[in-house]
């Protein structure tokens, strides 16, 4: 539903939607993604092996990372790109970001260092200083990590870089055109961010965190938004070969993934960073366009707005519940023992982010709300999530 505000007389501002409706089958792909995460994470951290059959989980839903970054790109374009021609724009995007991620964050960032100091006896050091100014994705520290005081905080950095750049791009990526160069571009990064290290003295794991590597997947998703634009236009009917080939290409990447694992180790990982661009692109835009039940319904969407939350509770649980894991397993066998110490993360981790989401998330996003709206522009409201 298209509305129209009209601004207050000699505000020097122009009328603008009201508001642009959420694009649930987009918003239910972020719990999938945050699930994807914790799945890989589950054995990784919580020493809990899954079955044999399921193995894989321990390689591919790394990529439930990937996911997020497409996703973020997509809802990003869609949602900035309706009030860019109002004034002060850039600083109404900038307040709605920061609203929507630093509350959470920097509640990370103190409960971290407040445990730090009560069980290591750590101080405050610069790890800090560049956690709460969103700068530690440019630095790699000594244990060959991006340096986030925050438990899998990398990917936070990674975005912040994004959504600094993105004002720049959206003067330049204004078509479909433009953005077709962008993932070229894109990709030719990342493909050098993956091969350097290989051939040159740097740690790999901090390579594979840092936005160079990662840029080809927010490309993937500004194209993807682009498509679903122009296909979007009045009158225009997706022709059945249109989610045919959307279908057929997310198949292929599928069987390409299937055989990864039979390379060496080096050519393993920069195989999947290329073939998860089109799998999760292929994904995002036959959502937009042909909605399936099965990510878009109430239950995905309404998790998939408390994501963020899931992201960042997620660590800490499955190390703290470690020994819980290892009863489990004694007393159920390690099959049944993986499913019950799953059932139970996902269980305690759910519930701890609904208290997050609604105690920190959402009066951060209502207090970013209040002051875009205090600078004039009517068209600003709270809202249950800021894409």
């Amino acid at each position: 539903m298209n509305l129209s505000v009209t601004a207050p007389p000699g505000s020097g501002q122009t009328s603008l939607p009201a508001s642009t409706p959420k694009l649930q089958s987009i918003q239910g792909l972020r719990f999938y993604a945050a699930m994807m995460v914790l799945i890989f994470h589950l054995p990784h951290v919580g020493g809990t092996e899954p079955p044999f059959y399921l193995a894989w989980t321990k390689i591919y839903f790394a990529s439930g990372v990937r996911l997020f970054f497409e996703i973020s790109a997509f809802t990003l374009m869609y949602s900035t790109l309706r009030y860019i021609e109002q004034k002060d724009w850039i600083k109404i995007y900038a307040i709605r970001r920061f609203a929507r991620i630093a509350p959470l964050f920097y509640c990370f960032v103190g409960l971290n260092a407040v445990l730090n100091y009560v069980y290591f006896g750590q101080s405050l050091d610069w790890s800090v200083v560049l956690n709460l100014s969103f700068l530690f994705n440019f630095y790699a520290d000594t244990i060959e990590t991006i340096s986030s005081s925050v438990w899998a905080g990398w990917t936070i950095g990674a975005e912040m870089v994004f959504y600094g750049f993105l004002p720049l791009l959206l003067g330049i990526l204004t078509g479909l055109r433009p953005a077709l160069v962008f993932l070229i571009v894109g990709i030719m990064i990342s493909y050098a961010g993956i091969v350097a290290p290989h051939a040159a003295p740097y740690p790999f794991i901090p390579v594979q965190m840092a936005f160079p590597t990662q840029i080809q997947f927010f490309a993937w998703g500004v194209l993807a938004y682009w498509l679903y634009k122009r296909w979007q236009a009045p009158g225009l009917r997706h022709p059945r070969a249109l989610e045919f080939g959307l279908v057929a290409m997310f198949v292929a990447c599928v069987i390409c993934m299937s055989f990864i694992h039979l390379k060496p180790a080096g050519s393993s990982i920069a195989l999947l960073y290329f073939v998860d661009g089109p799998l999760y692109f292929s994904v995002c835009l036959l959502q937009a366009l042909f909605p399936w039940g099965f990510f878009s319904n109430r239950f995905v969407a309404f998790w998939g707005e408390r994501s963020f939350s899931i992201y960042l509770v997620h660590g800490p649980v499955l190390i703290h519940a470690k020994p819980l894991y290892e009863w489990l397993v004694q007393k159920l066998g390690s099959d049944a023992g993986y499913f019950a110490s799953l059932a139970l993360s996902i269980t305690i981790i759910l519930a701890i982010s609904a208290v997050t989401y609604w105690a920190i998330e959402r009066p951060g996003m209502r207090a970013g709300a209040r002051l875009v709206a205090k600078m004039g522009w009517m068209g600003a409201k709270p809202a249950t999530a800021i894409a």
